[in-house]
C-alpha cells in the first residue's frame, strides 16, 4: 500500500516543499472558486473574453490574455489534474533556480507561448490546416507550464546522460527509443484526451501544448540565452532584501530559495559533449 510519506519523499526528496510550489495550488484553488461562484454570468463571460487566450488575442493586443491565462481554469477537474502533475517538476525547478527566478520564468514562458500560439494558430488557420471557428476552446490553465517543464527536463536528461536515446528493459530484450519520444507521446495522448473530454474544437489547445513543449526543449538546450531575459541576480537580491520581513513570515515547513543561495548551472546543448555534469560551466546572470 502506498503511504503518504513515500509520496512526500518522491516529490520533495526529504526536503521542505518549495514556497512557490506550495503557494501556487493554494492560490489557484481560492482563485478558481472566487471566479466560479462570486462573479456573475456576464462578468464571467468578460473574464473568458479578456483573460483566456484566443487565437486573435495577440492581434487585438489583449495583454491580460497573453500573460495571465495560466491563472484561470475552465473546470475543477482540469485544475486538480494540472496541480497534481506540475508539483514534482515545478518543485525541482524552483529548488535548482530559486523562488523569484522561477516566478519570472513562469511569467516569461506564459507570454512567449501565447505569442507563438497566436502566430502559429493564425498561420495554420489561413493554410486550412486547423479550423478556428466560433466553437474552438480558448486556452486557460497551467497545462502549458506542465509541457514546458516536461520539455525542459527531457532535454536536460538528454544532455546530462550525453545520449540521444533511453534504454527500456523488456522481459527478454531491450529497446532504445529517442529521449524526446516519451514527452511527445504524452503530448499526443493529452491532446487526444482533451478532445474527448471537451467534445469541441480543441485545435488551439493542441497548438498551444505543442508550442509549450517546443519552448521547453529550446530553453533547456539554450538556457544561458534564456537567462539573459531574467532580471540580474543583484536586482533580485535587492528586491528580496526589501521584502525580507515578508519572506520571514513564510512558515518554517516551507522553503523559500533566496537568490543569494543559488548557484544555477545553466546547460547548453554544446556543453553535452562533456562526460560529467560537474565539469559543466556555471553561469550567473
Amino acid at each position: 500500500m502506498l503511504h503518504w510519506k513515500s509520496i512526500y519523499h518522491a516529490v520533495y526528496q526529504d526536503e521542505k516543499p518549495s514556497a512557490l510550489t506550495i503557494g501556487l495550488p493554494i492560490f489557484s484553488i481560492v482563485f478558481y472558486f472566487a471566479i466560479q461562484y462570486i462573479l456573475s454570468e456576464e462578468s464571467f463571460e468578460w473574464v473568458v473574453d479578456d483573460y483566456y487566450l484566443h487565437f486573435d488575442s495577440l492581434f487585438k493586443f489583449k495583454l491580460n490574455a497573453l500573460s495571465m491565462h495560466a491563472l484561470f481554469f475552465s473546470t475543477m477537474f482540469e485544475m486538480i489534474v494540472c496541480l497534481l502533475l506540475i508539483t514534482i517538476p515545478l518543485n525541482i525547478y524552483e529548488r535548482e533556480h530559486g523562488t523569484v527566478f522561477t516566478g519570472v520564468f513562469l511569467n516569461l514562458i506564459t507570454t512567449f507561448s501565447s505569442i507563438f500560439t497566436c502566430l502559429i494558430g493564425k498561420l495554420l488557420s489561413k493554410l486550412g490546416v486547423i479550423d478556428l471557428d466560433q466553437n474552438y476552446i480558448p486556452v486557460a490553465g497551467m497545462s502549458g507550464w506542465l509541457f514546458v517543464l516536461l520539455g525542459f527536463f527531457t532535454v536536460r536528461k538528454k544532455m546530462k546522460n550525453n545520449s540521444r536515446n533511453i534504454l527500456i528493459q523488456l522481459h527478454r530484450s531491450s529497446v532504445h527509443i529517442p529521449t524526446v519520444m516519451p514527452s511527445i507521446l504524452l503530448l499526443v495522448l493529452y491532446n487526444i484526451l482533451q478532445f474527448f473530454i471537451y467534445q469541441k474544437n480543441s485545435s488551439l489547445l493542441s497548438v498551444y501544448h505543442t508550442v509549450c513543449l517546443g519552448i521547453g526543449y529550446l530553453i533547456s538546450s539554450k538556457e544561458t540565452y534564456f537567462a539573459v531575459l531574467v532580471p540580474p541576480s543583484g536586482l533580485i537580491m535587492a528586491i528580496e532584501r526589501v521584502l525580507n520581513k515578508l519572506i520571514n513570515l513564510i512558515p518554517l515547513f516551507v522553503q523559500y530559495y533566496k537568490e543569494k543561495d543559488m548557484k544555477r548551472t545553466f546547460l547548453n546543448a554544446e556543453d553535452a559533449e562533456v562526460d560529467e555534469l560537474a565539469e559543466l560551466p556555471t553561469y550567473q546572470n
